[in-house]
Formats: structure tokens, C-alpha cells, sequence
């Protein structure tokens, strides 16, 4: 996988349950990309209470920003992602 990858975070990546502990939801998995061959990964984050049509266009312009036109990308995430989708 010698391609970039993002990961397109909904708001949520952590939860914090003091004094226990906080679990981060997305741990380890952008080094995991790094060692399975992947060039570049990077993060998105889009507002967590926007509406689908913002969000979409929040994960648009960031990926915009990072890539050039034309360029493979991988894109990663879960949730709300999918609807975001056709909206890219």
C-alpha cells in the first residue's frame, strides 16, 4: 500500500472516564498504516453536531488542502463517513 490515507474522525476519537482512564478509539492505527507501507496518513476531524452536508464539505476542504488533484487516496473511518460520501 505505498498510497496516502485519511482518517476522517467524526468528533469522537477519544472518551475520557475519570479518574479510570481515557480510550482512544483510533489508537495505533495510523502507525499501523505507516508500517504496512502507507506513505502519508493523515487525520480529519469534522464537526461533531454539523449537519452531514457541513461535515462533508469540512472533510472535503481538508482533503483538498492535503492532496493533489488526482491523487489516490485511501479514506478511513466509520459512523457518519458513509453518508458523507456522495456528498464529497
Amino acid at each position: 500500500m505505498r498510497k496516502s490515507a485519511e482518517i476522517a474522525i467524526g468528533g469522537y476519537d477519544a472518551l475520557s472516564l475519570p479518574p479510570l482512564a481515557t480510550v482512544h478509539y483510533w489508537r495505533g492505527i495510523k502507525e499501523a498504516l505507516e508500517q504496512a507501507g502507507c506513505e502519508r496518513v493523515m487525520i480529519t476531524r469534522v464537526p461533531r453536531t454539523a449537519s452531514i452536508e457541513e461535515r462533508a464539505e469540512t472533510l472535503r476542504k481538508e482533503i483538498a488542502s492535503k492532496c493533489n488533484p488526482g491523487e489516490a487516496l485511501n479514506l478511513l473511518g466509520h459512523s457518519m463517513v458513509v453518508l458523507l460520501f456522495p456528498l464529497l
